[in-house]
């Protein structure tokens, strides 16, 4: 299992995780409660948009990872830790969404074709089989993922949104069926069934059709999220200029990962600022657009700080490193668009 993604934050820290089997916002709400329920967390967020689960940990007694995924799993839910590293955003909404899309080109030609046979020929023997036949893998295929997800909740002892349409669109399966083969003309020819000859495959293959749509919409949002997310990050700087001490220094290429608070780099003219930190040495106006909004470009002199992925304009910076990784103003920016 790989070890979450962590970012330092005070006497604790805060945990990452993916979170599988929410359907709705209630989902998020009960995944939240318990984990701000399990010993040693001080707090925790869930953020259904972007299907994560940001953790901080009681510094004084925090609670092993292995725990919180158990405690979630119990409520139906799955947590899945991050690899370090790793960018805050959904990496699977493309393969959700192409999932739902291959369900709904099948539920709802299948829909349709129940619903013209339901209003054109509803006393018709053959067309009455016929609706069943193609209700059948609208329901318990197309329809599988609602149904799966009210069984998980049901042996957790919890209800959601799934709940109801796996009961509404069984149920009403389940009552069509037992009016088809009951009904005397169903079988022998004439006579009604015992609830007065009415059926409801086509309620229940439209049901879970609206419901493939807006589970598709859904998937293609959340993708949307994910990807202005993972836009945001792309901003950041990919390499920085450190600038080796001693008596002659020098300077060098490095990935940004490896700059370590209190490593001076250089920043000349259009290059990005690697990380957060102050100006030690030099002059020039930086572009702060990507944080601020404004446009105009801020003058910059020793005592300044400056904020990682902003753009140097002018003359060379040197800058003195306060803040890397997970601690700078952008990570901690998308740190905020996942717990929102």
């Amino acid at each position: 299992m790989p070890a979450p993604e962590t970012h330092p934050t005070g006497p604790g820290r805060v945990l990452v995780f993916d979170v599988g089997g929410m359907t709705c916002a209630s989902c998020a709400a009960r995944v939240e409660r318990t984990l701000q329920r399990q010993p040693g967390v001080a707090g925790a967020g869930v953020n259904f948009a972007t299907g994560r689960a940001t953790v901080e940990l009681d510094g004084s007694a925090p609670a092993p990872e292995g725990d919180l995924i158990a405690a979630v799993a119990r409520a139906g839910y799955r947590l899945d830790p991050l690899p370090a590293g790793s960018p805050g955003v959904a990496s699977e909404h493309a393969a959700e969404e192409a999932a739902w899309l291959r369900r709904l080109v099948v539920a709802w030609p299948l829909a349709a074709a129940t619903l013209v046979l339901s209003l054109a020929w509803p006393h018709a023997t053959w067309a009455r089989f016929t609706t069943a036949a193609l209700a059948i893998p609208v329901v318990f295929w197309a329809g599988w993922p609602f149904v799966r997800s009210a069984v998980v909740r049901a042996r957790a002892r919890t209800a959601n949104m799934d709940t109801l349409i796996a009961l509404g669109t069984v149920s009403a399966f389940a009552f069509s069926t037992f009016e088809l083969l009951t009904r005397a003309g169903g079988i022998h020819g004439h006579g009604a069934g015992a609830f007065g000859d009415h059926l409801h495959y086509d309620m229940a293959a439209l049901i879970v059709a609206f419901l493939l749509l807006g589970r598709f919409i859904e998937a293609r949002v959340k993708g949307s999220a994910s990807g202005a997310l993972r836009a945001l990050l792309e901003l950041g700087a990919k390499e920085a200029c450190l600038v080796e001490p001693g008596a002659r220094p020098f300077e060098r290429m490095v990935p940004v990962e490896s700059v370590r608070v209190g490593d001076l780099l250089r920043v000349r003219p259009g290059e990005k600022v690697p990380v957060d930190g102050v100006v030690v040495a030099g002059g020039s106006a930086v572009d702060e657009s990507m944080l601020t909004g404004e446009s105009v470009p801020v003058d910059k002199a020793p005592g300044d700080p400056v904020v990682g992925a902003t753009v140097n304009q002018q003359g060379v910076l040197t800058i003195e490193a306060r803040a890397v990784g997970a601690d700078t103003a952008l990570s901690g920016i998308v740190l905020l668009v996942e717990q929102s």
